[in-house]
Formats: structure tokens, C-alpha cells, sequence
């Protein structure tokens, strides 16, 4: 289907008036204020997340914190042996599960849905 000369100078034409209709909309948006960053939301004083770094004698343990809650600790043992973690895995407050690297292996993601 071959275009007439009309149909090819037609498009461009329709392609240039929509883009100068959306000129003033691109103007405006760029003298909008940006807005602030929302503050981190706490429950009852408590931050969302945290990291607790504790030494003592024996190891090095950064506690990772959601809610005040641990999920996860970062146990590096005194002397240079390797570094692992206790997680854990179904939110009763134990650390049950250890491994070499948070990662490894993989741990499925359990969100909680609904507590009282």
C-alpha cells in the first residue's frame, strides 16, 4: 500500500501538534517542588530496622533488628575463624537455623501477614 504525499505529510504534522500540546505539561512538572523524604516510621519508639553491633571475649555479633525483633545474627568468632549466621526462619524469637553466608542456602521469604 503505497501513501499518498497528503498521508505523508499528514503524520509528521499530527506527531509535531500533540507533542506542542504536551509542551505547557512538561513546564509545569519542572517547576513542582520535590517533596521530602517521608520520615522512618517507628511503632512506639521502636525503628524499623536496626543493627545492634555487641563484642565480647569470645566473637563479634551484629544483631539485625526489624521492629525491635531479631531475625538474624552475624556471629565473626575471635581469632579469625569465619564468620556465620544464626537466622531466624519462622519468627518465634529462637535463632535456630546456621549458616556460611545469609544466603546460603537459599531461604524462602515467610512474610507475616496478620499478628495480634
Amino acid at each position: 500500500m503505497a501513501l499518498s504525499p497528503m498521508n505523508a505529510l499528514a503524520a509528521p504534522a499530527r506527531l509535531l501538534a500533540g507533542l506542542l500540546a504536551l509542551a505547557p505539561l512538561a513546564l509545569a512538572a519542572q517547576d513542582a517542588p520535590i517533596p521530602p523524604l517521608p520520615e522512618e516510621k517507628t511503632v512506639e519508639g521502636v525503628p524499623d530496622t536496626e543493627i545492634v553491633i555487641r563484642t565480647t571475649e569470645d566473637a563479634q555479633i551484629e544483631e539485625y533488628r526489624y521492629r525491635g525483633r531479631v531475625y538474624m545474627a552475624k556471629v565473626k568468632p575471635a581469632g579469625g575463624a569465619p564468620a556465620y549466621y544464626l537466622i531466624d526462619r519462622d519468627g518465634n524469637g529462637t535463632l535456630e537455623t546456621r549458616h556460611k553466608g545469609p544466603y546460603d542456602p537459599v531461604i524462602v521469604p515467610n512474610w507475616v501477614l496478620f499478628s495480634w
